[in-house]
């Protein structure tokens, strides 16, 4: 399975028949791919893997993906979203009202699907009495960088259909796609794994040129102890590490 480099935008994007689409984004990331899974011969089955931010211009670059290769967003069967960061499911509401896919996330990141959250936004009392037990100086403790206004303009909050635990397989035509629990970048991140054809949908734990970032976890408790965010994102990488891939479709940056 190999890109087509010459050539359209389009074929320079496809992968036999997996389809990048970036989308743009107003984080300093910038792009993020969503990943459409094209059907086998004779059968309209679509699958989306995560969908970018709800603005107007990521939406027509997803149109734009979708008819490249001869298909619509309306198409979409189901739809997979690796985690509840507004660049991975920010238009995953649109897409739903408009095509009727069921969509996936693990427990976990559907909770914080439902509303505005935003890792950056997060000013509770209790994360506050973590900031000022490591010293953080109170003038900098309310300020969240215009996180919490960034989520309520770029998502549309959303009920999940279904919820994904570890080992799940979802069946995307022809594809097996097996749903595996990667805490560290955040709590409930899932990639997607085709065992047979060896292909990783990596989402934000494995990425091209960028240095995942190990989001911190707040308990509720404040007397709880906070899960370690690096130590498992460094035991989820030894997870993957042991998997046979040939391709792995990143979030961002360039296919490994």
């Amino acid at each position: 399975m190999g890109a087509f480099q010459s050539g359209s935008l389009a074929e320079r994007n496809r992968f036999d028949r997996v389809v990048r689409i970036p989308t743009p984004t107003p984080l300093p990331v910038g792009d993020i791919n969503a990943y459409l899974i094209l059907p086998p011969s004779g059968s309209e089955s679509l699958t989306l893997i995560d969908t970018g931010v709800k603005s107007p211009e990521a939406f027509e670059a997803l149109r734009q993906g979708f008819k490249a290769v001869g298909f619509s967003i309306e198409q979409v069967d189901r739809l997979l979203l690796t985690h509840a960061h507004l660049d991975h499911f920010g238009q995953a509401r649109r897409i739903r009202d408009l095509s009727g896919a069921t969509v996936y996330a693990s427990r976990a990141e559907a909770e914080r699907m439902t509303g505005y959250w935003s890792p950056s936004a997060q000013r509770d009392e209790v994360t506050l009495s973590w900031f000022r037990r490591w010293g953080v100086p109170d003038d900098m403790l309310r300020s969240d960088g215009g996180m919490r206004e960034m989520a309520r303009r770029f998502l549309d909050p959303i009920e999940v259909d279904a919820f994904l635990e570890e080992g799940d397989s979802i069946q995307a035509g022809d594809f097996r796609l097996e749903a595996i629990w990667t805490p560290g970048h955040c709590e409930g991140h899932l990639v997607f794994y085709e065992r047979d054809l060896r292909l990783l949908f990596s989402g934000d734990h494995l990425l091209t040129d960028i240095s995942p970032v190990p989001l911190l976890i707040f308990p509720k408790d404040p007397d709880q102890e906070r899960p370690k965010s690096l130590v498992r994102f460094m035991r989820s990488l030894e997870r993957v590490e042991a998997l046979e891939c040939e391709l792995v479709f990143p979030a961002h940056g360039d296919v490994i």
